[in-house]
């Protein structure tokens, strides 16, 4: 299931909002650590093992509530390795935010019950359907199944949180994206969201380079309208394809804009793409810091910029029809916010 449309109008209406009061983002994705039970082709953030302190992680969560934000995304590394994730994810909630957790659902079982009962959205990351296919590109034997039949187990549940698959496109897999599409139809056609191998950025393998034809993408698209089932917006979809064709790609971005990228320290990343630290978010003139970023990388928003002409994060590109008026808006207020 994939986070309804009103609340995702919701949200981008909230990104318009914070751009008139001229603040912060409401939305957080915090790492908890680097360490990984996967060691996926397309990402390095495995090769330096390590779990965030729990105080400090404790620390950054009693900030994120101080600072009014609203949801909390705790990712990795596979984030349910570090040891006190399942208290760092209730003490979350008890501080009013809401949880989503991006896993590649290898320990789905071991922690079902916190899943079930504070979780509000889980992002799975499965890259094919065909079981030996996954398990390659994850270069993890056996960990397609841990993810599928930890899905399973959470949809037996009475109550369990929102389920999507995010699914990587490489060229290890583009000709047989159709077996996701059929994998999602078995599990009760959960949403998936297609997003392509990155070379820039946070914990990607720069020397990875995509060199298959884009076919197979337009065979799944095919395949989940047939089936009914929801899958990355068709203008996302369209933004995809012209990364994979490596052309050049120029539209408005909100990603400095509407989430903090966090690290286990506190530092927090300009974005998904550009990996420069523009502040910690435990100091004390945190607000500043990232009002002075704003300005450092305005034209992130346009998406005018160097790194974003390369850049195929086609969750925080903002193509989409629905949504694009209020965004260009908001950014706009945000960029003659800068000039005064």
């Amino acid at each position: 299931m994939q986070m309804n449309e009103s609340n995702k109008l919701k949200k981008i209406k909230l990104y318009l909002e914070n751009a008139k009061k001229n603040e912060l983002p409401k939305d957080a994705y915090l790492q908890v650590g680097y360490s990984c039970n996967a060691k996926c082709i397309m990402c390095d953030i495995w090769k330096t093992p390590f779990l965030g302190d729990s105080k400090t992680l404790y620390s950054i969560i009693n900030k994120l509530f101080e600072l009014d934000f609203e949801w909390i995304t705790f990712w990795g590394g596979e984030p349910f390795l570090h040891p006190l994730i399942d208290d760092l994810i209730v003490h979350a909630k008890k501080k009013n935010l809401k949880v989503q957790i991006i896993t590649n659902g290898s320990l789905i079982k071991e922690h079902i019950d916190v899943i079930c009962n504070y979780v509000d959205n889980l992002v799975v990351s499965i890259d094919s359907g065909i079981p030996e296919i996954h398990d390659k590109i994850r270069n993890t034997p056996g960990i397609f199944y841990k993810a599928t039949n930890g899905i399973k187990e959470l949809l037996k549940k009475n109550k369990h949180p929102n389920i999507e698959i995010d699914c990587t496109i490489l060229n290890e897999n583009i000709d047989t994206l159709e077996n996701i599409v059929e994998l999602s139809n078995n599990l009760g056609k959960i949403f998936i969201d297609f997003d392509p191998v990155q070379i820039l950025g946070v914990g990607n393998n720069s020397k990875y380079e995509f060199k298959s034809n884009i076919s197979g993408l337009y065979n799944a698209k095919k395949l989940a309208e047939e089936y009914g089932i929801e899958i990355t917006s068709k203008e996302r979809m369209k933004l995809i394809e012209k990364y994979l064709k490596k052309e050049r790609i120029i539209m408005p971005c909100y990603s400095y804009c509407k989430d903090l990228l966090i690290s286990p320290k506190g530092e927090v990343y300009a974005c998904w793409t550009i990996g420069d630290i523009v502040g910690n978010i435990l100091d004390e003139n945190f607000v500043q810091e990232w009002k002075n970023g704003l300005f450092k990388y305005k034209s992130i928003l346009t998406g005018n910029k160097k790194e974003c002409y390369n850049c195929g994060f086609s969750h925080s590109r903002m193509p989409d029809k629905t949504y694009l008026k209020i965004v260009k808006e908001a950014n706009n207020i945000r960029l003659r916010n800068l000039k005064k």
